[in-house]
C-alpha cells in the first residue's frame, strides 16, 4: 500500500452523526471527525465512536432522512449511530448532503466489512 492510499484510507471527514437506535428530525446531532483507519471505524467527537469493523453485524444500510438528506447507519454489538456528510446545515443540523462523498463512505465501509468478515467465513467453511 503506498502512502498516498494509506493517508487516503486514513483522511478526516466532517460528518454529523447521531449515536442511538433512531434518528428523526428531534435526534440530538453531534458534529465529528470521521476516521477510516485499516481495522476500525473512529468518529473524533463528543460523544466518540471508534469500532472495530468485525463489531459491525450488517453493512451499512443507507437511506433519505424526511427527504432531507442522505445518512448512513451503522449497526454493531453495541448499537447503531447515523452520519452523514453536509453540504448545507442550519441550526446545527444537516439540511443537504454531499450524496456522491456519502456513497463513497458507504462503498469504503462496506468493503472494509466484508474484508473483515470474509477470512473468517472462507476458513469456517474449509473446516466444514
Amino acid at each position: 500500500m503506498s502512502s498516498a492510499q494509506a493517508n487516503e484510507n486514513s483522511a478526516f471527514v466532517p460528518v454529523f452523526y447521531h449515536v442511538g437506535r433512531r434518528m428523526d428530525l428531534s435526534s440530538d446531532v453531534h458534529r465529528g471527525r470521521l476516521e477510516l483507519a485499516d481495522t476500525r471505524l473512529i468518529i473524533h467527537g463528543t460523544p466518540g465512536v471508534d469500532i472495530s469493523y468485525r463489531e459491525m453485524t450488517f453493512p451499512t444500510e443507507n437511506f433519505r432522512l424526511h427527504f432531507l438528506c442522505r445518512m448512513l447507519r451503522v449497526i454493531h454489538r453495541h448499537g447503531d449511530f447515523f452520519f452523514t456528510v453536509a453540504l448545507v446545515s442550519a441550526f446545527g443540523r444537516p439540511i443537504v448532503s454531499n450524496h456522491s462523498r456519502v456513497m463513497e463512505l458507504q462503498a469504503r465501509i462496506d468493503a472494509a466489512f466484508r474484508t473483515a468478515w470474509l477470512p473468517a467465513a472462507a476458513r469456517a467453511s474449509a473446516n466444514l
